[in-house]
């Protein structure tokens, strides 16, 4: 080879080399804009009852395609959120609609005793006492019973079940508690303890009187002592209402029976008058009642037999025969307590 020509060249690689094609139109394409989706995002619940965290939509950037082209279209404002945007909670009746989350908070004790209705008192303990004993039970490996009350999944939910709490719910609540508490420590023994509550109080107090912090359980345990408290009080308050309510019945019963017995009375009493019998009528009917109540049976047999026993006869009132020259007589006085209890016997009033 001649070392004066030059060196042979590598033959040449091909290789594809990305061209734009023309475009009919001399306007550039926008490129697409970066799609957003709502993403859950935990956030406090202030109206909550448990002061647990709701879910609030947020929007996330998510990357799509490679855009086309270079050039993007000047940015467009954001549109102001509408009533029905994601980002605001649901009205409802004017009270805002929020998701619970549920949580046992370390001053639980606090909030259940801050609530001033016993069924708030009570449902907010079950919802920390259920949250608790199933998170206990996950953590030990034991299979939670199924519950027979369904925990409401906003504040709308929460409200109308504390409202609508009767005696069914409640005895609902209960045999949950039941349940639950052998997962929560100390519950148990609270609940089968056949001593007086006051002793039961004392003795969880002095357990507790010497801890710097107080467990979560050990504030359950306290929460439903105090609720058993304010639930006898309660109680106590409406067997006192039950029985002035008898009494004011009883009172009623009887100023209605005594006045039924004072128009029974004037009703004999006009009777004997419109006759014109010679007898002092309230009198009699008087004495007649009044053996009545003592003895019932034997007063009515001396009315419709003898009646001027309750009240003797008035000889004035008696005519006298033949022109007024004879005086009325013994015979005279039996004949009209004859027809007397005759009367009586048949008078209906």
């Amino acid at each position: 080879m001649d070392s004066n020509q030059p060196p042979a060249r590598p033959p040449l690689k091909k290789i594809k080399v990305l061209v734009k094609r023309p475009v009919s139109s001399p306007s550039v394409a926008p490129a697409p804009q970066a799609k957003m989706i709502k993403v859950p995002v935990k956030q406090p619940v202030s109206s909550a009852p448990t002061g647990v965290p709701q879910k609030k939509l947020i929007k996330r950037p998510v990357p799509t395609a490679a855009p086309a082209v270079v050039s993007a279209p000047a940015p467009k404002p954001a549109p102001s959120p509408s009533t029905d945007s994601p980002l605001r909670p649901k009205i409802i009746n004017g009270v805002a609609v929020k998701p619970l989350v549920y949580d046992v908070p370390e001053d639980l004790l606090d909030r259940i005793d801050a609530r001033e209705k016993i069924p708030e008192k009570l449902f907010l303990f079950y919802i920390y006492a259920r949250t608790l004993a199933e998170r206990n039970a996950e953590r030990d490996g034991y299979s939670f019973p199924p519950m027979m009350i369904d925990l409401p999944k906003d504040t709308l939910e929460a409200a109308k079940l504390v409202e609508e709490i009767d005696e069914d719910i409640f005895d609902a609540i209960l045999d949950d508690i039941l349940e639950l508490a052998p997962f929560i420590p100390g519950m148990e023994r609270a609940i089968q303890s056949r001593r007086p509550l006051d002793e039961i109080i004392a003795a969880e107090v002095r357990r507790v009187q010497s801890q710097d912090v107080v467990s979560r359980a050990q504030q359950l345990v306290l929460a439903y002592l105090m609720i058993l408290v304010d639930m006898e009080t309660i109680q106590h308050k409406l067997d006192l209402h039950d029985i002035k309510e008898e009494e004011n019945e009883v009172i009623e019963e009887i100023q209605d029976m005594e006045e039924e017995e004072k128009e029974l009375k004037q009703d004999f009493i006009n009777a004997i008058k419109r006759k014109g019998f010679p007898v002092d009528a309230e009198r009699l009917i008087n004495n007649y009642f009044t053996l009545a109540k003592r003895e019932p049976e034997k007063a009515y047999q001396t009315l419709v037999t003898n009646p001027l026993f309750f009240s003797p006869i008035q000889m004035e009132k008696l005519p006298r025969r033949l022109f007024g020259l004879i005086k009325p007589t013994a015979n005279d006085a039996i004949a009209v307590n004859k027809k007397l209890a005759s009367f009586l016997k048949h008078l209906k009033v």
